[in-house]
């Protein structure tokens, strides 16, 4: 049977040979502040430069609501916010330009708009045909130049279909800009 020093002496020699504790998690406030400049690139990339600031502070007071502590990947969570948040602002943009439509039927009004699209047809109007994950996965590839490891960590997807889906974007990027 063990006596009790025998006990404290083999606790602090087990104490000196453990596994450095790892570093606490870092808060939202902390992890914001680190990647403020990444997550507005990639808003802006999937809503414009003018509405990027508003998606991400939106995306961020939506992540405050939530229980920071028990989030193991802070990074994926933040861009993961950004991402639906710049998605349901483009939905909402769409409800909103249909019911426009319905409501002002004017041929002219049409006609204007197709001409002024197909006058200026660019790389952001080109972006505006590829889905929400297409164009997040072309935004944080080419715009914030990360590897496709890093945009599958990002976005909480396998590289498998970052790889499929920046494929598929660059094609309909191609067919567009052609």
């Amino acid at each position: 049977m063990n006596t009790r020093a025998e006990i404290e002496q083999a606790v602090a020699g087990a104490s000196r040979t453990a596994a450095p504790v790892a570093p606490p998690p870092a808060t939202l406030e902390q992890t914001y502040r680190r990647l403020a400049d990444g997550l507005t690139r990639f808003a802006a990339g999937m809503v414009g430069a003018d509405d990027a600031p508003d998606v991400v502070a939106s995306a961020v007071a939506r992540c405050l609501r939530s229980d920071w502590s028990t989030i193991e990947n802070g990074d994926a969570y933040l861009y993961r916010a950004v991402y639906n948040e710049a998605t349901g602002l483009r939905r909402r943009f769409a409800r909103r330009a249909g019911l426009a439509h319905r409501v002002h039927r004017s041929p002219a009004a049409v006609e204007d708009a197709e001409h002024v699209v197909d006058d200026q047809l660019d790389v952001g109007a080109a972006l505006a045909t590829l889905s929400p994950q297409q164009r997040a996965v072309i935004v944080l590839t080419y715009w914030n130049a990360l590897p496709v490891s890093a945009v599958a960590d990002h976005l909480d997807l396998g590289e498998g279909t970052v790889k499929k889906q920046l494929a598929r974007g660059r094609a309909k990027l191609r067919e567009a800009l052609s």
